[in-house]
């Protein structure tokens, strides 16, 4: 007889390559989802490659996270030669083949340098919920506070989010249009990086992050959601930051207050550590529509 799915239950997916400074701050953001959501069954699957640290060292060693399962892969030096967004396609590809393997309810699609908390994820959880959505996608913010990942987003009359720093009378929208008030909107891509939503739409062959195309990965996997007729929705409300290893200590105290939205805190460049002026000057020529020269 097949197992009973519980009527509670969230797949939590990460990918890990050379994380062993970030994997302490990722644990402990996994143990604030734990006690959020206590009456929830979880499974942990991480897919890791290629690691020149001791990233999965530390991943086999954790004793915080219950069920957890790690698979491991080396790939040959022409692949680790393919543009990044190609080797990106091939490592979801993977984690999409271990995620049809569990039979939770949800599922959290996360990259490893993304500072959350529970609450986050249980008020994403209640947009998928009340919006009829498939799945859900926070407003993940950079360490500056400015939207994460316009690559990945593409509005419902298809403006393609990333084209619009192209054009600076409307390069404003990526950190205020979009940003504006809190409730949640429809989308037909964004990140999904960290991305909720129901794990059996991912049991259909369609859907696939593998395009052939150097485009954005995200790009492929969306189309075929909505291909299917499903709905992708964005939640400004909940803002994630990605971080990197000068900033994943600020960046940990800041989650770990259990709130969900730092868009105020993060611009305020004095309240975020670890940026610096070329960074600042790199989001200032942006912003006016100016070109960025290495």
């Amino acid at each position: 007889m097949p197992k009973k799915v519980p009527s509670k239950s969230l797949v939590v997916t990460s990918l890990f390559r050379d994380n062993a400074a970030y994997i302490p701050y990722y644990l402990k953001c996994c143990e604030s989802l734990l006690n959020r959501l206590a009456d929830y069954d979880f499974e942990f699957l991480f897919y890791t490659n290629n690691n020149t640290d001791n990233t999965t060292e530390l991943l086999r060693s954790q004793g915080v996270l219950p069920s957890v399962r790690i698979v491991e892969d080396e790939y040959d030096e022409d692949h680790l030669t393919l543009h990044r967004t190609l080797r990106l396609a091939v490592y979801r590809e993977r984690m999409l083949d271990m995620i049809r393997q569990s039979r939770a309810s949800y599922v959290l699609m996360i990259d490893s340098d993304i500072m959350f908390n529970g609450n986050m994820v249980a008020e994403m959880i209640k947009t998928l919920e009340t919006a009829d959505a498939s799945f859900v996608a926070p407003f993940s913010i950079n360490k500056m506070g400015f939207y994460y990942d316009t690559y990945a987003h593409v509005e419902m009359d298809d403006e393609y989010m990333w084209l619009t720093e192209r054009r600076p009378s409307m390069l404003w929208k990526r950190h205020v249009a979009i940003a504006g008030g809190k409730e949640p909107r429809q989308v037909k891509s964004a990140f999904s990086g960290f991305f909720l939503g129901r794990r059996d739409v991912l049991d259909h062959p369609t859907i696939t992050y593998i395009s052939g195309r150097s485009e954005c990965e995200h790009l492929a996997f969306n189309q075929a959601i909505n291909d299917m007729g499903r709905r992708i929705f964005l939640d400004p409300a909940v803002t994630p930051i990605q971080s990197d290893a000068n900033a994943f200590q600020s960046h940990y105290r800041l989650v770990s207050s259990g709130r969900t939205n730092f868009r105020k805190n993060a611009m305020r460049l004095q309240t975020i550590k670890g940026v610096t002026l070329r960074e600042i000057w790199v989001e200032a020529r942006l912003l006016w529509g100016q070109s960025v020269k290495p």
